[in-house]
């Protein structure tokens, strides 16, 4: 009786599989946490695309509120949403004092988010907001 496996899912002992390229070892293991050359971390305020500088929020306000919405949905500041979709809807003042942003489209697929009349960016996310100036 023989019980051996064979087919294509079975083991192949005589092809050495790699996964990565011969000599390609070294480069890739240098290359782990690096960011590529091409890639910017500024990025702009005045119509141009790159800023100056980016800080994280450290304290809550109605502007780390409508950033955290805004990139919540994959945008960086409201200019950059503005250019695509035009100006936000907010909640009206008799509403929401405030005026949060109230639908934003997604910057990936388009798709709308709705926020709530109040705080949704809670302490522990607070440090993922980035600043832009």
């Amino acid at each position: 009786m023989d019980l051996s496996i064979s087919g294509f899912s079975a083991p192949q002992t005589d092809v050495k599989r790699s996964s990565t390229a011969p000599g390609m070892a070294h480069a890739k293991a240098k290359s782990v946490g690096r960011r590529p050359s091409n890639i910017s971390t500024s990025v702009k305020a005045d119509g141009d695309d790159t800023f100056t500088s980016m800080r994280r929020a450290t304290e809550w306000s109605p502007e780390v509120e409508d950033l955290f919405r805004l990139q919540a949905a994959g945008w960086n500041h409201e200019e950059e949403y503005t250019k695509v979709y035009g100006p936000p809807e907010r909640w009206p003042a008799d509403v929401c004092p405030d005026q949060f942003i109230n639908k934003l489209q997604s910057k990936s697929d388009g798709y709308f988010t709705y926020w709530r009349k109040w705080k949704e960016c809670e302490e522990n996310s607070l440090r993922k907001v980035k600043i832009f100036s």
